[in-house]
């Protein structure tokens, strides 16, 4: 890729149109009550950083963020980006939809591509919008970034692992789809939590007030469920030792107080429970309430309890 400043935005809709749990008395969002760093555009985030260290990348998460239509507007003609990719989850398909018409709108050279749970499932259906160019199906990293580093240098990009394109007749599917970005974890790139605040995420089981990131220490799950959209049923556990060290470096870095582990299966073995627990012992990192974690626990294994 040539150096300069060229722009990449990754953006997470607003959550105005949710679909809900509606009851006589109220709509029940999850994003009433719980909020997390996007953690899917942070990765293709720290990917294309990576790869092309002349990008600027910008990430808008406007569940937490405030938005509205002209100032969004107003963003994507200041920063001119090529490539836009949207996170798409199906009960957001709704504003995921709308943001990108409005990209579209704006400016019709833009490359607009969704990706997510929702088009993991339903990528056909995704690309049949008009304001859809291309859908990621499954882990994006290495996909997406190819597919930004083909669109910026103009070449074809269909037939990219895990991306659906448009060839102005039909819809081309890839020439695989779902498939791992990493065998290997501790080869996927490391999130920079300073594109988002982490100060602004939440959970109510959690310190409140005090900030938050997730963390994944495995992707993956062995198992069959034929209700879950997880894209490879291969379970890919990272070091504990490496989980251990970016909880502790995000930690001092932002003075946050709660760390959210989003594995599907984290606890699929006692021993690797017991392995994790050991290492934040060992690591000695203060709990919220200003003791030891290594105190802490060992206090819950006096009462019987667990936790952090």
């Amino acid at each position: 890729m040539n150096n300069g400043n060229y722009t990449v935005l990754l953006v997470n809709p607003p959550a105005d149109h949710l679909a809900g749990m509606d009851s006589e008395k109220a709509n029940i969002r999850a994003s009433d009550f719980q909020c997390y760093p996007p953690i899917g555009i942070l990765y293709l985030a720290a990917q294309l950083k990576r790869d092309y260290p002349a990008l600027k990348v910008i990430v808008k998460d406007y569940v937490v963020e405030k938005y509205d239509r002209k100032s969004f507007i107003d963003l994507l003609v200041k920063e001119k980006p090529f490539v836009v990719g949207i996170t798409v989850f199906s009960v957001m398909l709704y504003d995921a939809i709308g943001i990108a018409r409005i990209i579209k709108e704006t400016n019709k050279s833009i490359a607009v591509v969704a990706g997510g749970p929702h088009t993991a499932i339903f990528s056909r259906n995704t690309m049949e919008h008009a304001c859809i160019d291309y859908v990621c199906q499954g882990e994006g990293e290495k996909a997406f970034s190819t597919l930004v580093d083909n669109i910026f240098n103009g070449r074809p990009c269909a037939g990219i692992d895990n991306i659906w394109t448009k060839d102005g007749k039909s819809i081309v599917p890839p020439a695989r789809c779902n498939i791992i970005a990493y065998d290997n974890l501790e080869e996927s790139p490391v999130i920079d939590y300073s594109l988002v605040e982490p100060k602004r995420y939440y959970h109510p089981f959690l310190h409140q007030g005090a900030g938050l990131i997730n963390i994944l220490s495995g992707r993956g799950c062995p198992f069959q469920c034929t209700f879950c959209n997880t894209a490879e049923k291969v379970y890919r556990p990272r070091k504990i030792q490496s989980v251990i060290d970016e909880i502790a470096v995000n930690i001092e870095r932002f003075n946050i107080k709660n760390v959210y582990i989003m594995d599907d299966t984290f606890n699929i073995t006692k021993a690797r429970i017991e392995e994790f627990a050991q290492a934040l012992i060992a690591k000695n990192m203060r709990h919220p309430a200003g003791a030891r974690i290594s105190e802490h626990l060992t206090s819950c294994e006096r009462e019987g309890s667990g936790g952090l």
